[in-house]
């Protein structure tokens, strides 16, 4: 089914061809608008059913918003997941991820065109991915500006705008179904993870103890889906993404050298911060005793 309304692109049908820079500007802010009512909504909804269900003391609004916050995070990246998910199935699959081949039967067998192919490449579910991506970060960036989140998490939403941006023009986008969809799939528990850690210091306090099972298998699941997503499956696209972007810059089809390396180098500061979170996240997930200690010393 198409949503096209001239000016709006929801489907994938409607970006058959790239639509124009007024719908995708009119899309974006459509996504960034939905977001916030899906917050607010799940602001008044979700705070009151914990606190009835685990037996809470009345939250306060600090509570209610993270809690809003924490909600709308992992339903926007389980959709934001999905709809990477879909493209990659509708480019191939992971094998064209994983292996420096032709995207279709009339690409061209000549190595040296096979990487621009794929660099420059045009595909509908991937534009809508990025777009959907880029209105996601806006998002972002306006949430970690009011609740003080830190210079990384801003430097990191600026980038990841950008280069969503960048994306749609077209450049990368056999990449973009799972750098910036599928790979997102482990944020749907990250915020899950942090409000049931007392020890974060960021949900209600208690809750996490009211539901212990909930806060062991939250636990345990995001540390697979982070290894297996951010580390294994990232590092593994991430050379091939490299290669195709070296290949190209050392030929006579780079169509623009200044943003070729802006994606290069931005996959370089991506990667690295996933092994930062990496550290962060073993020691809070695995570990999360050593924190509680840490803050026992410094009250003592």
């Amino acid at each position: 089914m198409t949503l096209t309304l001239g000016i709006l692109a929801l489907s994938v049908d409607d970006y058959a061809s790239r639509p124009s820079l007024a719908c995708e500007i009119v899309t974006g802010v459509v996504v960034f608008v939905a977001l916030w009512i899906l917050e607010f909504a799940l602001r008044l909804t979700v705070p009151p059913f914990l606190a009835q269900y685990c037996s809470l003391p009345c939250l306060n609004d600090k509570y209610r918003t993270v809690l809003g916050r924490v909600a709308t995070t992992s339903v926007a990246m389980a959709l934001i997941s999905w709809m990477g998910y879909d493209a990659i199935v509708t480019n191939g699959g992971f094998t064209p991820l994983l292996n420096i081949i032709p995207l279709g039967e009339g690409s061209s067998n000549l190595q040296q065109d096979v990487h621009a192919e794929r660099l420059y490449a045009y595909i509908p579910a991937a534009q809508r991915v990025a777009l959907f991506h880029a209105a996601w970060e806006v998002k972002n960036f306006v949430d970690s500006l009011l609740h003080n989140d830190g210079p990384v998490f801003i430097a990191h939403h600026i980038a990841a705008f950008l280069v969503s941006v960048g994306c749609m023009s077209p450049i990368y986008q056999p990449y973009a179904g799972y750098f910036f969809g599928f790979s997102e799939i482990s944020s749907v528990v990250l915020p899950v993870v942090g409000v049931l850690d007392d020890t974060v210091g960021m949900g209600p306090p208690e809750l996490g103890d009211s539901l212990p099972i909930t806060k062991m298998v939250t636990r345990g699941l995001f540390v697979v889906l982070f290894l297996v997503f951010r580390i294994v499956l990232w590092m593994a696209i991430a050379y091939r993404y490299v290669q195709d972007g070296l290949a190209v810059l050392n030929s006579s089809s780079c169509q623009s050298e200044p943003l070729l390396y802006c994606f290069l180098g931005g996959m370089m500061f991506f990667t690295f911060l996933q092994f930062m979170w990496l550290v962060q996240s073993l020691k809070g997930v695995l570990f999360p005793a050593s924190r509680a200690i840490e803050a026992d010393k410094k009250s003592s």
